[in-house]
């Protein structure tokens, strides 16, 4: 026998005390999984009791609205609204601010004017109050030819082929020319939530108000607006958390620029952000919608 080497009575000892520790380390891991999997029954019951909570009014056919409880796993709650679109059954349209109708329009007015059931912002613009700042096309214009090299997700509609749904969000890195090619409207903004529901952003300080479009599991289109503001990675989360099934999101606009306007018969409504280093919030004191170049609303 080598020094060191253990006897037989040692290895029968060591064996007799792995086997010990088997159960508990076999109950630790039931534990987990039960631990888990109440978590997520829990999590799914509270999805499921919110979501029989909500009253979705009827904007025409194929479009609703609803508020959601939001910001549930932040101290101080507040309201998501929500504008939920079948494309199939409703249209999207998109509309810039152009040389030949120069006027300045907010949501409200974009909505009035064009007979929209609802509108909301297109996405950030440029210091000449026209340009968006991601690639955009419409069918009758190109607002801007240049992709954004750091956004990420792609907002497409007026589809020409049958093989695609009327309107969606992909992840730009899914895409390709026949794609673009099949969608008479691109939009191309930043990206919150990318397929299939993930949050890509990462904690941090600066909060908004902030106004969004993003695309359910059904393939329905969301106008999303929340006054309150919310850093990117809270306001993601909080998404994901309300039971919209949300499985890609863009951020089409902070601040006081953010818009969501309503000009249904059976609902009106015209939402404006707060601004970003606005202290407490002052009610609808300072409910004033900024004048915005280019939008997407929806038609029956």
């Amino acid at each position: 026998m080598q020094p060191g080497e253990p006897t037989a009575d040692s290895k029968w000892r060591k064996s007799v005390s792995v086997e010990k520790t088997m159960p508990q380390a076999s109950h630790i891991k039931i534990f987990l999984y039960t631990a888990i999997m109440l978590l997520f029954g829990l999590h799914s019951w509270a999805q499921q009791t919110v979501e029989k909570k909500v009253q979705w009014t009827n904007l025409a056919a194929g479009v609703e609205y609803a508020q959601y409880p939001f910001g549930e796993m932040q101290a101080d709650p507040d309201i998501l609204h929500v504008v939920r679109i079948n494309p199939r059954r409703a249209r999207l349209v998109a509309l810039s601010r152009t040389k030949q109708d120069l006027r300045k329009r907010t949501a409200q007015q974009w909505c009035e004017d064009f007979g929209f059931v609802a509108v909301i912002n297109a996405g950030m613009y440029d210091v000449d109050l026209i340009t968006h700042v991601g690639y955009m096309k419409t069918p009758s214009t190109v607002n801007n030819k240049r992709w954004n090299k750091t956004y990420e997700s792609v907002l497409l509609f007026d589809g020409t082929a049958s093989l695609h749904p009327p309107a969606k969000i992909m992840d730009r890195s899914d895409l390709n020319e026949t794609i673009l090619k099949s969608f008479g409207t691109v939009i191309q903004n930043l990206r919150l939530i990318k397929n299939p529901g993930i949050n890509v952003w990462e904690p941090q300080s600066r909060a908004w108000s902030e106004a969004a479009i993003a695309e359910d599991r059904s393939g329905n289109i969301l106008f999303l607006f929340s006054r309150k503001p919310y850093t990117m990675f809270e306001f993601n989360e909080n998404l994901l958390h309300t039971g919209l099934n949300v499985v890609r999101a863009m951020h089409v606009e902070g601040g006081p620029e953010a818009s969501l306007s309503l000009c249904a018969d059976t609902k009106k409504l015209h939402l404006a952000g707060r601004s970003e280093t606005a202290l407490h919030d002052a009610g609808d004191e300072d409910m004033v919608q900024f004048a915005i170049p280019n939008i997407v609303g929806v038609k029956p």
